[in-house]
């Protein structure tokens, strides 16, 4: 390397990863006191978010992250978009393993795995099994 690049090369940055420092760190501690009943009230209401952040934002009065609830029918869809793509999975592992498959042995998957798409597809839009929208 030349001596120029080394003389005008940017001098090298430690620490580059890691969380970055916050503008306005909370460095203040507030005690809170409950009843066991105020208390059992407020753990209800959290929904698995971290209690101080439940009272900074009542107190600061915003709106807080709230957990998602996903309807049972999406958790079906969910479910069988998880075995279709575990289809899918093990057919581009085998096929990038280098096995030669048989067109008339993976048809029958693709099929069904088209068929299931579909009635995801369907199904996420409200439309009946039987019609296909393409």
């Amino acid at each position: 390397m030349p001596q120029d690049a080394i003389a005008t090369a940017a001098p090298r940055r430690c620490h580059l990863g890691g969380r970055p420092r916050s503008l306005a760190p909370r460095e203040a501690r507030v005690t809170v006191r409950f009843s066991a009943s105020e208390l059992a009230l407020v753990a209800d209401a959290t929904d698995g978010i971290p209690l101080s952040e439940v009272i900074r934002d009542a107190a600061l009065r915003r709106r807080g992250r709230r957990r998602v609830v996903v309807p049972a029918v999406n958790g079906a869809a969910w479910q069988a978009l998880a075995r279709s793509a575990g289809n899918l999975n093990q057919l581009a592992r085998a096929v990038n393993g280098g096995a030669v498959l048989d067109a008339a042995e993976i048809e029958p998957l693709l099929i069904r795995m088209r068929e299931e798409v579909q009635a995801l597809r369907r199904g996420l839009i409200g439309l009946p099994a039987e019609e296909d929208s393409g």
